[in-house]
């Protein structure tokens, strides 16, 4: 049952991934919400870093495959680094995931606050995958904004890592639904409609402010004519 669940968040994970460019299927992410509900669940803290270490290993083999696809081009005299480019890189970012959810359990208790716990977490893991090592801070949960200009105004606000952990809260909302929490998973869910409508009012101030200053210098070329 255990290497059940791991497979099932894998593929979760892999196919939350095609949430971000260059397929942008925003509601992919929502598959985030089964890990983080069976890591909730989970009776020990090895099944939990199974989960989460599955869940990173889907989502960034998912997310990382054009590595893999780089060493194929032109002569592919590097063909022979192909497992560690599409599984070893993956596998190896995949710790990331896989520490934050070991702390997750550990601290947690209930299963609600493990799921919290574990949002938290991944967005400091994915601090820490951004600068350690000189970093790799691509394929983070927060370049999903990147689907419409208006979620995109929100990277002015708060910047990748402020990203990361709202797309999160936003991802793993549904799983709430089923630890009863469902004020919290409602709240969590809203993020992105309101990040939107925010975004949505400043393209559209921009909009007029740009037709004001049009306006303004065509009627001062009016006057010097």
């Amino acid at each position: 049952m255990r290497w059940q669940i791991a497979g099932l968040s894998a593929i979760a994970g892999a196919v939350a991934a095609l949430c971000l460019p260059p397929l942008n299927l925003l509601p992919a992410v929502f598959c985030l919400a089964y890990p983080a509900l069976q890591l909730g669940r989970a009776k020990t803290w090895p099944a939990a870093a199974l989960i989460s270490a599955a869940t990173g290993l889907g989502w960034f083999t998912s997310s990382t495959h054009w590595i893999a696809h780089s060493l194929l081009v032109g002569e592919a005299e590097f063909w022979f680094l192909l497992p560690f480019a599409a599984l070893g890189i993956p596998a190896l970012l995949a710790m990331f995931w896989c520490v934050a959810g070991v702390f997750a359990w550990k601290l947690g208790g209930q299963a609600s606050r493990r799921i919290t716990l574990f949002i938290l977490f991944l967005g400091l893991a994915e601090f820490a995958r951004g600068h350690i090592a000189t970093g790799f801070p691509w394929n983070a949960p927060g370049y999903l904004v990147s689907v419409h200009p208006a979620l995109l105004q929100s990277a002015s606000w708060f910047g990748l890592y402020g990203l990361n952990l709202l797309v999160l809260c936003f991802a793993i909302s549904p799983a709430y639904f089923f630890v009863r929490q469902r004020p919290l998973g409602i709240l969590f869910f809203c993020i992105m409609p309101l990040i939107a409508g925010l975004g949505a009012i400043r393209l559209a101030d921009n909009i007029d402010g740009h037709n004001s200053i049009v306006t303004n210098v065509a009627a001062a070329q009016k006057i010097r004519l």
